[in-house]
């Protein structure tokens, strides 16, 4: 099969030549599988594909509110600042929930190193990871590399390890079926199937009476095109007219609808967990200038790259206000069953990939299980002139499989997690080293606090004293979504997040976790001193 470079889909575009407008898309199951896929990616991987995409050309504008802004500051911690570097490596290249069902598409943009490829502690054979520089309890490298024979079995009806996939294979479908039908997809990206009455229905919805209005023409499209349309699928309400005509278009990059208030995103909790933040205001201007937070609080917002479009869309009740990204999910979420594979359904609510949640999480996002696997020295294998009997073959290194049989001197497999000290799943703590204190900026600029660099942080902020105002506000699943909401669409997350939850009495209010007591920053540094990470 061709290489990445090469390949391109085929569609059909219908273009309002009087507005400049890409009206609609006709294309093949093909393009359709790709534009749902995007709701399968995590925050951190939209955020790095989109980037490295612009790096030969002008830097592109922050994309997605401040969540740019959460993926660098992880990118500036230290070693001393996270458990290891596989944590951080977690965060800013997390594995997409949906990635064995991504190796399947025509087009798979995720560069995320897919998983599992596992590794094995040489010296307890017994226990493996699937994270590359990992050190075992027992102090030694996991770098063991066995055989995982299912990876082999799945490596034989793949094409390479890009997530393409043969041409029969590609037949299939992975969201959408594949019936030799064709998909409409509007430039807001209501995608319906192509018929003569659907066409009808829409075309008039839209004010379109003389389809001698539009145009069509026939476009091939690439990873370029593709990476742009999720580029504008974040940022326009005009994704399509921005992908096809971009030199042309006046309407790129539409400003955002500023998130709405964190009622809007209200529902009864599922989630008691709770942490307790200090919160920096400014009297004059009416603002949060900061937040003093532990590890927990931190860890809980850098677990929010690893989240998936998905996911988000479910949390906020299909209101995001990010670009077309809820349209996209509305046409997931209504489209025939007919047309669908049983696979749509997990884009509705991907979850987060195994042993990447947030352990103190306050929303409710799901996470992977790991299924059990086992490892052996070798395979029983038949005998070439025994037909009813088998013989041992040894492989250097092993073997691992999620079955067991036919593996010789088979043990239970346990996994290491990175994000415990002792790597064990009962005693995870988070990402970040503790005990640990931090500045969380109104843009979400997070930086660890040591003792010295307390005073430093002020200085630079360059604000007076007199002007400064402490609350202790608790962080539980309200605010929680609030400030997810918040992060996605304002430059000013915590302000636009937790100010309703501020400024709204806890008497008056049925909204749970209020802010506890009131003191002047002075008061506050004299009564706590800051701890050393």
């Amino acid at each position: 099969m061709a290489s990445q470079e090469e390949q391109k889909i085929p569609i059909k575009v219908f273009i309002d030549k009087q507005h400049n407008k890409v009206v609609a898309i006709e294309s093949t199951k093909d393009f359709v599988d790709t534009l749902f896929s995007f709701l399968s990616l995590p925050l951190a991987t939209i955020i790095r594909l989109l980037t490295n995409h612009h790096q030969q050309q002008p830097p592109p504008p922050p994309l997605l509110g401040c969540i740019t802004n959460l993926y660098q500051s992880v990118e500036n911690l230290t070693q001393n600042d996270v458990w290891n570097s596989v944590c951080k490596h977690m965060l800013l290249f997390p594995r997409n929930p949906c990635d064995s069902l991504c190796w399947k598409l025509f087009f798979n943009i995720d560069d995320t190193e897919p998983s599992p490829r596992f590794l094995v502690c040489e010296y307890c054979t017994c226990k493996f990871t699937t994270f590359r520089n990992l050190i075992c309890a027992c102090g030694n490298p996991v770098n063991g590399q066995p055989h995982d024979l299912d990876w082999e079995l799945r490596k034989k009806s793949n094409s390479n390890n890009n997530g393409h996939v043969n041409v029969d294979d590609a037949k299939c479908g992975v969201f959408v079926k594949e019936n030799g039908s064709l998909f409409l997809v509007f430039d807001d990206l209501a995608v319906v199937p192509s018929s003569l009455v659907t066409s009808v229905q829409m075309l008039h919805q839209l004010g379109y009476s003389d389809l001698t209005q539009l145009e069509q023409v026939t476009r091939s499209i690439g990873k370029d095109e593709i990476l742009n349309l999720l580029k504008y699928t974040i940022t326009s309400y005009e994704p399509l007219t921005n992908m096809v005509l971009a030199s042309d278009s006046k309407k790129k990059d539409k400003p955002l609808n500023p998130f709405a208030s964190a009622i809007r995103v209200m529902r009864p909790a599922t989630s008691e967990s709770k942490m307790d933040i200090k919160i920096v205001q400014s009297k004059s201007q009416n603002k949060i200038m900061f937040a003093e937070a532990k590890e927990d609080f931190v860890d809980f917002m850098f677990s929010l790259l690893t989240i998936p479009l998905g996911s988000i869309v479910k949390q906020l009740g299909g209101n995001t206000s990010v670009g077309c990204v809820d349209n996209l999910y509305k046409s997931v979420e209504t489209l025939d069953s007919s047309w669908c594979t049983d696979s749509r359904s997990v884009l509705l609510n991907p979850g987060v990939a195994p042993q990447f949640s947030c352990p103190n999480q306050l929303l409710n996002i799901p996470e992977g299980e790991l299924p059990t696997y086992y490892y052996g020295k070798g395979t029983y294998e038949p005998d070439p002139y025994y037909s009813n009997r088998k013989r041992e073959v040894t492989w250097t290194g092993g073997v691992v499989s999620k079955s067991n049989s036919d593996i010789a001197g088979v043990k239970l497999l346990t996994a290491l997690d990175p994000r415990s000290p002792k790597r064990l799943k009962e005693s995870v703590v988070g990402f970040v080293r503790r005990p640990a204190l931090y500045a969380v900026g109104d843009d979400l600029r997070v930086r660890p606090l040591s003792g010295d660099s307390c005073i430093s942080y002020l200085k630079e902020l360059n604000l007076p004293i007199d002007d400064l105002e402490m609350k202790v506000i608790s962080i539980g699943e309200a605010e929680a979504l609030s400030l997810l909401g918040a992060s996605l669409t304002s430059k000013q997350a915590l302000t636009t997040g937790l100010q309703d939850f501020l400024d709204v009495p806890r008497q008056e209010s049925n909204l749970a976790s209020k802010y506890t007591r009131t003191s002047r920053l002075d008061d506050l540094l004299k009564e706590e001193p800051n701890p050393e990470p």
